[in-house]
This record gives structure tokens, sequence and C-alpha cells, in this order.
């Protein structure tokens, strides 16, 4: 193999080698991200549940007659 085709090659490679290592830093800010809003969704459902919770114990208390009836 000659001397220019080896470095090519090896030119190709070092740009490989660096693309590779910005998906991976790519892929882990997603994934940092993906874990975020993962953990705010499941926050804002135990928000709606107690939300929900609330006004069950809300109208059922409002459905209750005083103990004057």
């Amino acid at each position: 193999m000659s001397e220019t085709k080896l470095q090519l090659i090896e030119e190709k490679l070092a740009y490989l080698e660096l693309a590779n290592d910005q998906l991976e830093e790519q892929i882990l800010r997603q994934q940092r991200e993906l874990d975020s809003l993962a953990k705010a969704q499941w926050d804002l459902a135990e928000r709606l549940e107690q939300v929900k919770d609330d006004q069950h114990v809300n109208a059922e208390q409002t459905s209750q007659r005083p103990p004057h009836y």
C-alpha cells in the first residue's frame, strides 16, 4: 500500500473517530434530557392524581348535608 493511500485512510479514520465522539456526546445529552423530561412527566402525573383526589374529597364534603337537616 502506498504512503499516500495509508495517510488518506488514517485521515478518514481520525475523522470517523471524531464524528463518533461527537455523536456519543450528543446521545448522552439527549439521554439526560429524556431522563429529566420523564421525571417532569412523572411529577406532573403525581400532581394530577393529587388534584383529582382533592376534588373527590371536596365533592364528597360538599354533597353531605349539614348536621341540622
